[in-house]
């Protein structure tokens, strides 16, 4: 038996055994359907001292995260900065922005949750919109559409049609890392996979990339309501 007790083994029609380690530090095996027990126990084996390391790096970032609570002077990100939320009935709008503060109407308390999410989908589509457009006229990367989604871990995606799709919640990044996301998908648009081809068109566009998917990597857990 492994050191290391795996959480969940898929089988199916694959060539190759793979391991992740998901946001809830569970252990998952993907492995071809007539791999032994015995492989698949010496590969997690094998991998042991990397699976210690995630697992204490996830574990980390569950601890960190913070709690979300909707009253006065809870904080909220958006573009990679923290703004105070303020509860008044000194606005007709159940969430507005000022620039400085979130204002909330004290009717929509009950709805919080939902009401913020309402509010960085619109936030997302017309930022990431923009940037895309102008990455896409920049550089002359044709999209078909900008899609908003509901994904959790998957910032954005790239369709055969043209379709590039993003995560609302990519909307609380810094400005610099919603680039990277988009200029990512844009760059898929010419190259569907991630080889080294496709990684020299992002770095064409966007040299300082790496820093911006370091920024995401370590800091995802902290892009959600």
């Amino acid at each position: 038996m492994p050191n290391v007790k795996i959480d969940k083994l898929i089988r199916s029609k694959r060539k190759t055994m793979t391991l992740i380690i998901d946001d809830k530090s569970n252990i998952i095996v993907r492995a071809p359907l007539r791999i032994s027990q015995k492989e698949i126990n010496s590969f997690v084996d094998n991998n042991h001292t990397w699976i210690l390391k995630k697992k204490e790096q996830i574990q980390n970032k569950i601890k960190n995260k913070k709690e979300i609570s909707y009253k006065n002077g809870s904080t909220f990100l958006y573009n990679g900065k923290e703004f105070e939320l303020v509860i008044t009935f000194d606005t007709k709008y159940a969430l507005r922005f000022n620039g400085i503060n979130f204002i909330m109407h004290p009717n929509y308390i009950g709805l919080a949750q939902k009401v913020f999410e309402q509010w960085y989908i619109r936030a997302a589509y017309k930022i990431i919109s923009q940037r895309a457009m102008f990455y896409s006229q920049k550089h002359n990367l044709k999209f078909n559409k900008v899609r908003i989604s509901n994904a959790m871990k998957r910032w954005g995606s790239c369709s055969s049609t043209g379709n590039i799709n993003f995560s609302w919640r990519l909307v609380m990044a810094p400005r610099e890392v919603i680039d990277y996301v988009v200029v990512h998908e844009l760059a898929h648009l010419i190259q569907m996979n991630h080889s080294k081809r496709f990684w020299k068109i992002v770095e064409k566009i966007l040299p300082s990339y790496k820093v911006y998917k370091m920024w995401l990597k370590n800091n995802e857990h902290l892009l959600d309501l």
